[in-house]
């Protein structure tokens, strides 16, 4: 047996095999050795094929580690600093560089952040947060209830100009233990949750500075927050202003590390500028961009990418300067003249959205625009009221008992952008197709809120509303603040919407929410003097795909659009399914 067993050991050794092997393809004819070769790469091709196919079926590109992305945004940080976060560049680098105890889904849903857990009193007053335990800043430093009282402190200090300062009045913030922290409200307040999104501050490197030094640290460029990228170097330009901020990933950041390695922000002075960085490569992204440099940018090939935005433009007519507008008549007719597709389409190259209301579609969680659907014609209206046409083709009507004729005549007030004087000449084209005689008055925006609208002084003013929360509806149409320095410029008095928009800030119930802001549309979209117009759309060209992102709803200031900003990748690998977590 033994015999036998080394006999074939012998005849089925590798080396016997290999010259045996060798044998044969020496035997072979030159066209014999052709075949075989090209059998043998085929079958070889054919092998690697179905390896492929069979890889992916059962592998993943899944998002790695690494890449780089740059960013244009116009203007110059100046404060990366939560407390005096001014213009959109401060806010953008902000945003990215702190967190806080709430942080707004991309749904604009309030959702723990540094915060662990909360809790609410039945009253709706008293808001109890549990910091986690593995929040830290970018030094290592511990986050701590003292970081959220001192930042919350200097929000309210009086010798610091906070531009958050006005949503904290009433409100006390209190610490417990080092993790636990307390807000007592004087009155409940739907919307705390989104203000809580605010980012902490490590109190251990900003509380040996004085009131008057806060705003001149040198923190507010070199910041050091718990967000999800850190401040790795800040480049300047020949006048020494900060004009490229590189940030690196924060790899003990609450919400995971992010996947970008490398996320560059570049300064440029306008929107030229940085559609020009954008078109030369020297940047990956460029967003909150005009109808019009959209436009030119789309024409170049770039990716457009659009979001709702809560801003409404509208026309509010003041009936305590011009009387034309106490006939519900003539401002129903003011109202179905305006063609709005044609202001979208021209002033806005498409990019906006036509609204009958003031509330966003965004917080009635459906589209707002009926707006073209639902109106009688103008012309018919005026006719069957006794508005007549007169010489030049304007309208007129005659109290035949006060033996006075009053016309159809009045002024828009607005500001000089163009994006405004623009939609203010269409206005005008469609209200003198109808019989009105319309004048268009300019004024530089800081004319315009000193002088026009804080007195009031407009027969019709063509204005915008940033909707940034529900509050923001109290302000813009509570019957309290129509008066300076309320923002009720359509001076509009509604027992019906007071009730609505006090129930609203009051409800923590997301439903009840929704029905009173469905009231509130209604009630103005009926019976205020008000033509809204359009709603424009946030606005992002990229010339490289950023995978990850989702499609973020509720965009209310440019730097929402980093919510998810941990989850973007630019680098994948294959990885066969059996291995990815689940």
């Amino acid at each position: 047996m033994a015999h036998k067993k080394t006999r074939f050991a012998r005849n089925f050794s590798l080396p016997e095999l290999r010259r045996k092997g060798q044998h044969s393809i020496r035997s072979f004819t030159r066209k014999e050795l052709a075949s075989f070769l090209s059998l043998f790469c085929v079958a070889f091709v054919t092998l690697i094929w179905m390896l492929g196919i069979l890889n992916s079926e059962v592998s993943t590109n899944v998002p790695i580690h690494g890449g780089k992305l740059q960013e244009g945004i116009i203007g110059t940080p100046r404060f990366v600093n939560p407390v005096l976060a001014v213009s959109d560049a401060d806010k953008d680098l902000t945003s990215l560089v702190y967190s806080g105890l709430m942080r707004l889904d991309t749904g604009g849903i309030p959702t723990p952040d540094l915060a662990d857990s909360y809790s609410v009193s039945p009253d709706g007053k008293t808001y109890t947060f549990i910091i986690k335990d593995t929040a830290i800043f970018h030094n290592r430093n511990k986050v701590t209830s003292d970081d959220v009282v001192y930042t919350i402190n200097q929000i309210q200090h009086p010798l610091i100009d906070s531009p958050k300062k006005a949503a904290w009045q009433g409100i006390s913030v209190t610490k417990i233990d080092e993790m636990t922290v307390v807000f007592n409200l004087k009155q409940p307040y739907s919307p705390f949750l989104e203000l809580v999104t605010i980012g902490i501050m490590p109190a251990n490197l900003w509380s040996n500075l004085s009131p008057e030094e806060f705003a001149f640290s040198a923190l507010n460029i070199n910041a050091i927050g718990s967000g999800p990228y850190k401040i790795s170097s800040v480049n300047r330009n020949s006048s020494g202003i900060a004009d490229e901020f590189i940030l690196s990933p924060f790899n003990k950041y609450i919400g995971g590390k992010p996947f970008i390695s490398k996320l560059a922000i570049r300064s440029y002075a306008n929107e030229r500028e940085l559609g020009n960085a954008l078109t030369s490569r020297n940047i990956d992204i460029a967003s909150g961009l005009s109808p019009e440099r959209t436009k030119v940018l789309a024409d170049k090939g770039m990716a457009i990418d659009i979001r709702e935005l809560p801003r409404i433009f509208g026309l509010f007519m003041n009936k305590n300067q011009n009387p034309i507008f106490n006939d519900p008549i003539v401002v129903q007719a003011v109202k179905q003249s305006i063609n709005r597709q044609q202001i979208i389409d021209t002033v806005l190259y498409g990019y906006g959205a036509p609204i009958s209301g003031p509330v966003p579609a965004i917080f009635l969680g459906s589209s707002d625009d009926d707006s073209n659907a639902l109106h009688q014609d103008a012309t018919q209206m005026l006719d069957q009221a006794g508005w007549k046409v007169g010489a030049g083709g304007i309208r007129s009507k005659t109290d035949t008992k006060a033996k006075t004729t009053t016309s159809l005549s009045f002024a828009i007030t607005t500001a000089d952008t163009p994006e405004l004087v623009a939609t203010a000449d269409i206005l005008k084209q469609n209200l003198e197709a109808v019989g009105f005689s319309v004048e268009v008055k300019i004024y530089s925006l800081g004319d315009l809120n000193q002088d026009i609208i804080r007195p009031r002084n407009y027969d019709a003013l063509l204005f915008g509303e940033y909707v940034t929360n529900t509050g923001s509806l109290y302000s813009f149409w509570h019957s309290s603040q129509t008066s300076d320095p309320g923002l009720n410029v359509a001076m509009y008095k509604s027992s019906v919407v007071d009730k609505a928009l006090t129930d609203v800030l009051a409800s923590a119930n997301p439903e009840k929410r929704r029905a009173g802001l469905q009231i509130i549309q209604s009630d103005i979209e009926k019976n205020a003097p008000v033509a809204f117009i359009y709603s424009p759309l946030y606005i992002e060209a990229r010339r490289s795909h950023v995978q990850g992102q989702s499609a973020t709803s509720g965009i209310v200031l440019s730097s929402d659009r980093f919510r998810d900003i941990a989850s973007w990748f630019i680098e994948t690998e294959k990885v066969w399914n059996a291995f990815i977590k689940k």
